[in-house]
């Protein structure tokens, strides 16, 4: 994920910066609500028993962005509380919080296959 610095609007078009200099790239809102579609798809995948609710936000200091349907838009200092409003998940106790927890370092610190999420 690009970090807000990394980013830039040019007209209607975003850019993102690279080794090679500026390159178009996708609208950040976009990227979020497929990254967390991917995770939807990849935690259905998992055959768990139990559902996961996936939520997105796109954090950023750019109070101009305005969030879309399935996505909120949150500035940094507003991560707690944007957590702490999001609907409580009953059928997720700890012990599967803490499955999901290793599926998830797993996934992201697995070097041998590429991540399909």
């Amino acid at each position: 994920m690009a970090r807000h610095s990394d980013l830039r609007r040019v007209g209607r078009s975003w850019e993102a910066r690279t080794p090679h200099g500026w390159r178009p790239t996708e609208h950040p809102l976009d990227r979020v609500e497929r990254d967390a579609e991917r995770v939807r798809h990849w935690l259905a995948g998992g055959d768990l028993g139990f559902v996961v609710r996936v939520h997105a936000a796109l954090v950023t200091p750019d109070v101009s962005m305005l969030r879309s349907p399935l996505c909120a838009v949150i500035r940094e200092e507003q991560i707690p509380d944007w957590i702490a409003a999001l609907p409580r998940q009953r059928s997720l106790s700890e012990g599967r919080r803490a499955y999901l927890l290793t599926r998830f370092r797993e996934a992201v610190t697995s070097e041998d296959s590429p991540h399909d999420w």
